[in-house]
């Protein structure tokens, strides 16, 4: 259950190099049961979409929840460690909220907010690696972050859960050094 598998090129991005069946399993069964939930719990979602929009807005929000428990994984910290500049493109190129706004025709207005906040606080948080408040200083923005989206009115259920997953994704999950890949040999 824990012997690491080797993946091919084109998971390594999602999963790193290694990983073991255990956290494949935990990382499928998050992304799809999550928006699964949002489906079963809030229909009303998904109501009146055309299958172009709602499919990608699926097929988005498995991704933040997928990636909320990926980016705790060894081999996805590893990866990511190696390839500073890939980093960097991870924490600029997650517009994953902005578009499930604009497909399910919810609150783009909290979408955005949501997004440059996460971005900020990323940016931060990579600039503290190898600082010991790291974590600290990641704990408290996502804090802060779900605080504020949980005092917001008037957002949609499933916009306010993928916010609240995108931000802890962007930065606690994946911004903090879990496994010090980033330490230097001495």
């Amino acid at each position: 259950m824990l012997r690491p598998l080797t993946l091919p090129p084109f998971l390594h991005e999602v999963l790193g190099e290694q990983t073991t069946p255990f956290e494949v399993a935990l990382i499928l069964s998050t992304g799809l049961l999550l928006p699964l939930l949002i489906v079963f719990v809030h229909p009303e979602t998904f109501e009146g979409l055309p299958f172009w929009k709602s499919l990608p807005a699926g097929l988005l929000m498995l991704d933040i929840a997928a990636g909320c428990v990926a980016n705790f994984s060894r081999g996805t910290s590893n990866h990511y460690a190696l390839r500073p500049d890939q980093r960097r493109v991870f924490m600029v190129i997650h517009v994953h909220l902005l578009v499930i706004a604009l497909l399910l025709e919810a609150s783009f207005s909290f979408a955005l907010m949501v997004w440059v906040y996460t971005l900020l606080g990323v940016l931060l948080v990579n600039r503290l690696i190898g600082h010991p408040l790291q974590v600290f200083v990641a704990g408290v923005w996502t804090v802060w972050g779900i605080s504020g989206m949980l005092l917001t009115n008037g957002v949609e259920p499933a916009l306010l859960l993928m916010g609240m997953l995108f931000l802890f994704k962007v930065v606690f999950s994946f911004g903090v050094d879990h496994h010090h890949a980033f330490r230097k040999e001495g």
